[in-house]
């Protein structure tokens, strides 16, 4: 088992700055919150949980609708890769429909 806190991969660390988020120092395997991201018109609210990879979920709330419009967990990757999608979603680029 792993011992040892994580923190953001070193490639992450300039956009955590652009975003103003603190570095994390997440114990292994438990879900940590980051912070979060926050504009005129959405909120994103972030967590990691390492193990040691860095799995990540997003919380995104539409000011307008007045409510959470997205959540989802990412594989393991950086920040960087899935901050992107979070933004697209939170800005309407990008939706999804479950299909049954």
């Amino acid at each position: 088992m792993f011992k040892e806190n994580s923190k953001p991969y070193s490639w992450d660390l300039p956009i955590f700055k652009e975003l103003r988020l603190e570095p994390f120092n997440a114990p292994p395997s438990t879900e940590t919150y980051v912070g979060e991201v926050d504009n005129e018109y959405w909120t994103i609210k972030i967590w990691v949980d390492c193990m040691p990879a860095q799995f990540w979920k997003f919380e995104i709330y539409s000011k307008e609708a007045k409510a959470v419009t997205y959540k989802f967990r990412t594989g393991s990757g950086g920040f960087t890769e899935y901050w992107k999608v979070a933004k697209m979603f939170a800005e309407g680029m990008l939706e999804f429909e479950a299909v049954e």
